[in-house]
């Protein structure tokens, strides 16, 4: 059985009064808003397997409390009142292994039996409780708090003795020198065994104590010399890791992010957890499906948690594995169909995280409806479409009910605009046989609606348009400008919309004949304004 992490339950932790998450197996993708949380339980397994923080000052720690307990113990100073942070990080482990024993017990926020371990950052009570007024502070005080780390079976942790291997890899800082001693050592630790290890820190060791004395270095004076302090030969301290005889540190950012991901995910590297924050930056759309490649063929030994922005690294690597971190809660989509799953995978341009993040979506068939229903949005209620948290999404029909799969397991409010020609009646069929199933047309419940021209004949957007209001003449006359041949019927029209419809849109958008209130908005757009808007 390999280590895994199971769970982490987290309480006053900088985004986090309470938080629990159950992870998978396997991979995790956690995505999310800006400061929804996603670094947030990086961090915090990173607090509690490496002892972060261990030996700070301890003025750091009001970077750590979540700031509304903060605030309320500043409001009310009261000794009930003071702040804490707890972290249980629980894992599975095979009872078998050695060592595994230690890590399980009940010293846990949960009280039942499990494996794992706690880390604590609260008041110290025995050496401090009766000798502070409490009443007369105005900040919390820190310098009377202390950290502890402890086993779920009470002992205390220590991170040389390990339930499991573990990486972090964090593309997003820019503190590289740091960053790659810590991912150096943990490569190195990775690929020997403890008693091969120290065999050949003591071979470089000696080999560099004898290559000095060898060099013959002149006296320094009377019974001195020149020598070498063995204690400043750390290897960890020296050693790189090259790729094609250069080393990583040396490697573009981008690069370095890559090769980092490989060789962390390589079968000879005894890793059982990876942590990647970001794995896309840096990276050229190449190289990060070379970067997703890696992850899909990784070994099946690892768990992979990853932090994402990116709708390509989200759904290639299975949107089912996606963690959603919301208003303090992690949301599984692991009941989205497999069918669904696999055709975002294949997808590798998407909108999948505009359409999970978004709080109301408009989708729509192409790249017209995509710029101009900002600008007629704007004409209607004359502020913005993100000012009321709307996003349009542009897709092909065919991948409506593709999208609404994720809007019905996410809880989305969608207003699906599309056309009633007939390429498109069995896409819209299927559509309202998932809202009849589920009953969505009851008022109370209806969380999508599909729009489109109720008369039969407007087949498509672009006709629709052509007979709203006044447009039939706005829009000739914006044809007939970069025509020889002026438009005669809306058949000319039809097959000029057909092959220009990018350069349409923006000669419409060039012109502001939306803005000037000179094109109208069909009716079904307005509707569809309305119901998502409401």
């Amino acid at each position: 059985m390999t280590p895994t992490l199971k769970s982490i339950h987290i309480e006053g932790f900088k985004k986090f009064k309470h938080f629990d998450m159950t992870f998978n197996q396997k991979v995790n993708i956690l995505v999310g808003e800006n400061e929804a949380g996603k670094t947030t339980i990086l961090d915090a397994i990173k607090l509690v397997m490496n002892q972060t923080y261990r030996f700070t000052d301890k003025s750091y720690l009001e970077d750590l409390f979540n700031k509304d307990l903060v605030k309320q113990f500043k409001g009310n100073p009261q000794k009930e009142n003071l702040p804490m942070i707890r972290i249980d990080l629980e894992f599975s482990l095979d009872e078998k292994e050695k060592g595994s024993e230690r890590f399980w017990g009940e010293h846990n926020a949960s009280e039942k039996a499990s494996y794992g371990i706690s880390f604590q950052c609260r008041f110290d009570e025995e050496s401090w409780g009766n000798t502070i007024d409490f009443s007369q502070m105005q900040d919390v005080p820190y310098e009377f708090y202390v950290l502890e780390w402890k086993n779920f079976s009470g002992t205390p942790y220590n991170p040389v003795v390990k339930p499991l291997h573990f990486l972090a890899l964090d593309t997003s800082k820019l503190d590289r020198n740091s960053s790659f001693n810590h991912y150096n050592r943990t490569i190195l630790h990775s690929a020997y065994e403890e008693k091969e290890l120290l065999n050949k820190k003591h071979q470089f060791r000696s080999a560099v104590v004898q290559a000095f004395e060898d060099a013959e270095w002149d006296s320094t004076g009377a019974n001195r010399r020149f020598g070498i302090d063995s204690k400043k030969l750390v290897l960890e301290n020296l050693i790189s890791i090259l790729d094609d005889g250069v080393s990583l540190e040396n490697h573009g950012s981008g690069m370095e992010n890559l090769i980092k991901t490989q060789i962390s995910l390589e079968r000879a590297n005894n890793i059982d957890v990876v942590l990647l924050e970001e794995p896309e930056n840096h990276l050229s759309f190449v190289n990060l499906q070379k970067m997703i490649d890696t992850i899909c063929q990784r070994q099946e030994n690892t768990q992979l948690i990853i932090a994402t922005h990116s709708s390509m690294v989200a759904t290639r690597l299975d949107l089912r594995n996606v963690l959603w971190i919301t208003e303090n809660q992690a949301k599984s989509l692991r009941e989205i169909k497999e069918d669904d799953a696999k055709f975002f995978i294949k997808l590798a341009r998407n909108s999948f995280l505009q359409m999970l993040l978004a709080p109301k979506v408009i989708l729509v068939e192409g790249i017209t409806e995509y710029l101009l229903l900002p600008e007629f949005y704007q004409q209607q209620y004359g502020h913005s479409l993100q000012q009321d948290n709307i996003v349009v999404i542009s897709c092909e029909g065919v991948s409506y009910p593709r999208y609404l799969a994720i809007a019905e397991a996410a809880d989305k409010c969608v207003a699906v605009v599309t056309d009633n020609d007939a390429d498109k009646e069995n896409s819209r069929d299927k559509l309202e046989k998932i809202n009849d199933k589920n009953k969505l047309y009851e008022q109370s419940n209806k969380r999508y609606r599909i729009f489109t021209a109720q008369d039969k004949d407007q087949t498509t957007w672009e006709i629709c348009l052509y007979r709203t209001g006044n447009n039939k003449s706005v829009l000739n006359d914006l044809i007939n400008e970069s025509r020889r041949k002026p438009i005669q019927d809306e058949e000319d029209y039809r097959k000029y919309f057909k092959n220009a419809k990018s350069e349409f849109a923006y000669r419409i958008l060039s012109k502001d004949l939306i803005a000037k209130n000179v094109l109208t908005a069909p009716d079904y757009i307005k509707e569809a304004f309305e119901w998502v808007r409401d």
